[in-house]
């Protein structure tokens, strides 16, 4: 049920009862009484505006509190993003030299690892100096 709804339907019964005793079509209310009606009448009025205010002010602050988390939530992914990117390329060639296939002149060779270790490397901090360079990191 949305916030405030209770309020809004008491709020309003009231003011229909008051709108009908505020008639007097039948003048069974004396001239005081209806003074005393109209000041009830009028407190009613006041207290509905505020609770449309109060109401509005919510609503306000749930926007802006929501925002909020939007905002953290975008940085968070935008973090695990350059992760990803960083380690996707690595993954694959690990994917690629760990099948040990029997035609992959690197294995045999005494500089393969060490050449694989310093293009891993070199790949990473492409990586991250084009990152800094576009301000992502």
């Amino acid at each position: 049920m949305f916030f405030g709804s209770e309020n809004k339907n008491t709020e309003r019964q009231l003011q229909v009862i008051c709108d009908g005793l505020l008639d007097n079509a039948n003048n069974l209310i004396c001239e005081d009484g209806l003074i005393h009606f109209n000041i009830v009448h009028n407190r009613i009025d006041r207290c509905h505006a505020a609770v449309l205010n109060l109401q509005d002010y919510v609503m306000q602050m749930r926007e802006t509190y929501q925002s909020q988390i939007d905002i953290e939530q975008n940085e968070l992914m935008k973090v695990f993003t350059l992760i990803t990117t960083l380690f996707l390329p690595l993954s694959l060639m690990v994917g690629w030299y760990g099948m040990n296939f029997h035609n992959m002149p690197e294995l045999s060779s005494p500089w393969g690892y060490p050449v694989f270790i310093i293009i891993s490397i070199g790949i990473s901090l492409g990586l991250i100096l084009y990152f800094k360079k576009k301000k992502w990191f």
